[in-house]
């Protein structure tokens, strides 16, 4: 399955001044909800996000007809990378991603969740894909959480970054990227 990967059209790309509202589903939720933000990419419009080369088309796509791919040669997925500041956040007591991949059960990788000031990171997570891909060739979800002692105040050096490292010999399939932040 994974050989019917083609390059994604660059057509694809739009204009940058339309990516948040476009590519992502910014949405304040009720109470009932955990969660004040909720991020969503199922990489069919990716502008906004970084790395957005390591995007194809693929007959193989969890949702739409595109993945992101990692392999030995690109071993960083598509990934997200924001102020927080810059996204009216101003304090930041959890993040929880989560993503579905598609790779053989002996594929190496982590999705990781990294919260950085001033390019130095505050606080990592990352989930291994080996944990939650025991049965292999078929698309599983993997999340990981990443919760912080205290709430941590935010300034204009925040970032949040969100992405899959691969570790192994085995190409991985990504789609459907979620981020939750509290």
């Amino acid at each position: 399955m994974i050989s019917k990967i083609k390059y994604a059209c660059p057509s694809l790309l739009f204009n940058g001044c339309l990516s948040m509202l476009i590519t992502l589903l910014f949405a304040c939720t009720n109470a009932s909800n955990e969660y004040a933000i909720t991020l969503h990419n199922d990489l069919e419009l990716y502008d906004g996000w970084v790395n957005t080369s390591k995007v194809i088309k693929s007959d193989h796509a969890h949702s739409g007809q595109y993945v992101s791919k990692t392999d030995a040669t690109d071993p960083y997925s598509l990934g997200y990378i924001t102020k927080l500041w810059a996204q009216q956040i101003k304090t930041i007591d959890k993040v929880k991603a989560q993503v579905y991949i598609y790779a053989p059960s002996t594929a190496q990788g982590n999705l990781v969740v990294s919260v950085e000031e001033n390019g130095k990171p505050i606080s990592f997570r990352s989930s291994a894909i080996a944990d939650y891909n025991t049965k292999g060739n078929s698309w599983v979800q993997i999340s990981t959480l990443l919760k912080f002692d205290k709430p941590i105040t935010t300034s204009e050096q925040t970032e949040l970054r969100v992405y899959v490292a691969y570790a192994g010999q085995d190409p991985i399939l990504i789609d459907d990227f979620d981020i939750f932040i509290k």
